[in-house]
């Protein structure tokens, strides 16, 4: 099935309920799990041409957001290990918002959402991919706020809508020392995790009813897993993990584009799936046109991202 067939599937398909989306994964997808396979949560060796095509791209958004004085000795966004040495020699670093470079993560990751069957089952993405350096220690004073990914807890938690699921891909570094630590619920927690109001740090890490996945995190790994499953960053000191993580929808990403029930404006980051932009003037101007054929009412809101967006870009450049 080609991408065009992929998407024209997609529009057309009902929106799936939590239990109907796990149960049309398994049906569905000619591609089963390598690693691990639960209820709420699988994940798979990616195709090693889908990998090397979104590590090429993830390099090269951080040689970008790389300081001038850190990147003398990088030749090329392939020098992978002069890169990762660069990074190991600072105590966080920002990402860049160079959203040309994020579109072009974002096609080949679709292209192995595309082959693990996915994109005829979701309706929306999460957009930009968010490029993640987590290095070995977290700053003292993060640990100790109330939405640190270091404390157990869903992403609901934080206003995420609650038919997300969850992706995580693995891409280079100190996998051994920083990693997630990841459970699957019982079906029978879904609600009470699913409605828990409190900050991550209080909820109870001994409830029962939560089996922790065993796995060993290595490159290339890409986990899903839904919104109700409890997760935390497992950070062991050594050097920095580097990894893409975002959020794919169940249900159409413009249904709701109110401020509640998400924390003020995330709905913004949803979009439709898109797997031809080359640009990010391209990939706006697809998803205003998609807009125009169905939500008009939202084309102003969009819009008006787009221009936050621009100008947070703009920001950022060097």
């Amino acid at each position: 099935m080609n991408q065009t067939e992929t998407h024209k599937v997609n529009d057309n398909s009902q929106e799936l309920t939590r239990t109907e989306f796990w149960n049309a994964l398994n049906q569905n997808s000619k591609i089963k799990p390598d690693i691990f396979d639960c209820q709420f949560t699988k994940s798979y060796l990616a195709a090693p041409e889908n990998y090397e095509a979104i590590k090429k791209s993830v390099f090269e958004i951080i040689l970008g957001s790389l300081p001038k004085s850190e990147i003398h000795s990088v030749k090329t966004p392939n020098d992978y290990e002069r890169i990762i040495e660069q990074i190991n020699g600072t105590k966080s670093l920002a990402i860049k918002k160079n959203w040309d470079l994020f579109v072009k993560l974002e096609k080949s990751v679709i292209d192995e959402l595309d082959r693990l069957g996915l994109t005829s089952l979701i309706k929306g993405i999460e957009f930009p991919i968010n490029v993640r350096v987590a290095h070995g220690r977290a700053p003292e004073e993060y640990k100790e706020t109330d939405y640190a990914t270091d404390h157990l807890h869903s992403d609901l938690w934080a206003g995420e809508p609650d038919d997300i699921i969850n992706c995580l891909m693995y891409i280079d570094g100190d996998l051994k020392s920083t990693y997630m630590e990841l459970y699957n619920p019982l079906e029978s927690k879904v609600a009470a995790i699913a409605s828990f109001n409190g900050p991550y740090r209080a909820f109870d890490a001994k409830m029962e009813g939560i089996e922790k996945v065993n796995y060993v995190a290595q490159e290339g790994q890409f986990i899903l897993f839904d919104g109700v499953c409890p997760h935390q960053t497992i950070r062991k000191g050594g050097g920095a993990r580097i990894s893409i993580d975002f959020r794919i929808r169940r249900v159409d990403p413009y249904k709701n584009t109110e401020d509640k029930p998400y924390r003020s404006g995330m709905w913004g980051k949803y979009w439709y799936l898109d797997s031809k932009s080359e640009t990010f003037q391209q990939r706006c101007e697809n998803e205003l046109i998609k807009l125009h054929e169905s939500r008009l009412e939202v084309i102003p809101k969009r819009t008006a991202w787009i221009t936050k967006m621009n100008n947070l870009s703009k920001a950022t450049a060097p």
